[in-house]
């Protein structure tokens, strides 16, 4: 068994690679809704996402190097899930509103699912490094979502 630090900081590491991997998406999912939305506030949205996410992502990176953790290189981080190449192909495979439909709902889960594994790694987390980073980041991931379900809201059925 390892000694607690060694424990502690695989820990924080991969909570910082969770936030990481899941910034990467969200920006390759804005990158491509940028292109494809049909919408002005669907484009609008996604730009947000991309900013936000490339910020987080900065704050992410910076706290990884602070407490000496590896994060993989955005390239390397193709062993995607079943799950994930399977949205991937949906939203490519998507246009117009079915696209802004299918983007929205993706996002609005992506983000309720990463909110509810921060605040598990919250709690996991013995750095007040990444509990202050969690505590800057879910508000914004809460804003993301519930812009997507007021989107979705307004999208034609």
């Amino acid at each position: 068994m390892p000694p607690p630090e060694v424990s502690s900081k695989r820990t924080n590491a991969a909570i910082l690679e969770q936030i990481h991997l899941a910034d990467m998406k969200e920006i390759e999912a804005g990158k491509m809704a940028e292109a494809k939305a049909s919408s002005t506030e669907v484009r609008e949205y996604a730009d947000q996402l991309v900013k936000d996410h490339t910020s987080a992502d900065q704050m992410v990176t910076a706290t990884a190097q602070r407490i000496g953790a590896r994060l993989r290189d955005s390239s390397a981080q193709r062993h995607k899930t079943a799950n994930a190449t399977l949205v991937e192909k949906k939203l490519s495979s998507a246009n117009g509103a079915h696209f802004d439909r299918v983007f929205l709902a993706q996002t609005s889960a992506d983000h309720k699912k990463l909110m509810n594994e921060l605040k598990q790694a919250r709690d996991d987390a013995s750095d007040d490094d990444i509990e202050a980073l969690i505590d800057k980041i879910m508000p914004i991931l809460q804003q993301h979502q519930d812009l997507a379900e007021i989107l979705m809201k307004k999208e034609p059925a």
